[in-house]
């Protein structure tokens, strides 16, 4: 740790993510409790503020093992509508009141964003000055097509040098900002990983998923689209659409026979997801803005080769025709003319889903931790 810390501090997360209750304890979005729980062994308390989501189903929330875990929940704003985007306004004073105490008994500032909490965690750092700020940036930083309140936190971000900005890719060296892949994986999943890989291969059609918001920019018409055209060529044996949707108008744009090729599976826990990862050859997601997903990792230690958009985020962490296959057009014909292709050499797609398993050991959660101690060491309040 940094000389100017004890030996362990407590640590402040200022973040939008979905926090539930479950079984009279507080439960958050899974993913980001799996990352929470490994960085809480570096502190002696880790105190979390998110936005209190009121879900029926909380398959994919997951209470924190970690006991010094405490869980904040704050009252949700925003969304797409205007009106919605305005109910942040009459929030924004019990925003502000409760970033501020937890601002002031931490030594660690972990802002996640882009987020309206994590916007006001960054105007806390100009006035709060002994602290360590971190901004963990989930979106594609280079990105052009982003909300106005996303290139708004971005340009504080180049130019307050006191928070050092963790991002997954950046092509323009600075001292701030910092490349660090986004951690999903423990040992267990790399062995399990492991030993699907060679069960898949044993049948002559493959199997395809898709993971994530089931929604337009995530490029699920697309996908929809694809296996329309492959109905009929026996190719594919199943396809998995995984995530939150309006099933009924993802359902009506499919043709008869594709419905019979695809499963909704809603949304999952993370030990079904993998189950998905572990059937299935290929994960397509044909998205129009990304950053870079956490499901391509995951896919991938399963040998689920992943078939993505060249987009920034992603072309430059994850290589053409080695640990996955990156399309310059999403049109549905090129995709389905490029699954019918692939399907026909099967050393192809096992060589592909074993570079992918290999690939994939760089975004264990051992590694992120030993990069942030790094970090956390050489950085001065």
């Amino acid at each position: 740790m940094s000389k100017h810390l004890s030996k362990e501090p407590n640590l402040a997360i200022i973040s939008d993510t979905s926090i539930s209750s479950t079984n009279n304890y507080y439960s958050a979005f899974e993913p980001v409790v799996r990352e929470v729980d490994h960085l809480a062994k570096l502190f002696k308390s880790v105190d979390w503020i998110g936005f209190y989501a009121k879900k029926t189903s909380c398959r994919n929330y997951k209470i924190p093992n970690s006991k010094n875990i405490n869980l904040l929940p704050m009252k949700a704003s925003g969304g797409d509508s205007f009106l919605k985007k305005i109910q942040i306004l009459f929030y924004l004073p019990s925003y502000i009141v409760n970033i501020a105490e937890i601002i002031n008994r931490n030594d660690i500032i972990y802002l996640r964003g882009p987020s309206v909490p994590a916007l006001l965690g960054i105007f806390f750092s100009f006035f709060k000055k002994n602290r360590i700020y971190l901004f963990k940036y989930a979106g594609g930083w280079e990105l052009n097509n982003i909300p106005l309140s996303y290139t708004f936190q971005r340009w504080i971000l180049n130019k307050q040098k006191k928070i050092l900005t963790i991002v997954s890719f950046s092509s323009k060296k600075s001292k701030n900002i910092l490349e660090m892949l986004n951690p999903c994986l423990n040992k267990k999943d790399i062995k399990n990983g492991y030993l699907s890989i060679s069960t898949k291969h044993k049948y002559s059609a493959i199997n395809v998923c898709f993971v994530g918001r089931c929604e337009k920019s995530k490029g699920i018409f697309e996908v929809l689209d694809t296996f329309n055209i492959l109905a009929d060529d026996n190719i594919v044996k199943n396809c998995f659409i995984v995530g939150s949707g309006d099933l009924k108008t993802l359902k009506t744009k499919l043709n008869k026979k594709a419905k019979g090729l695809i499963t909704f599976c809603g949304v999952l826990t993370r030990s079904e997801l993998n189950e998905v990862y572990s059937k299935s050859n290929f994960i397509l997601l044909p998205s129009k803005s990304e950053g870079f997903p956490k499901v391509l990792a995951e896919a991938a230690a399963y040998g689920c080769v992943p078939i993505v958009s060249r987009l920034p985020g992603i072309s430059k962490i994850m290589a053409h025709n080695k640990e996955g296959i990156i399309l310059d057009d999403t049109n549905p014909k090129k995709i389905a003319d490029l699954l019918k292709k692939i399907s026909m050499d099967k050393k192809r797609i096992r060589k592909l889903g074993e570079m992918a398993h290999m690939w994939s050991y760089k975004f264990t959660y051992e590694n992120f931790i030993e990069n942030m101690k790094h970090l956390i060491k050489k950085c001065p309040l």
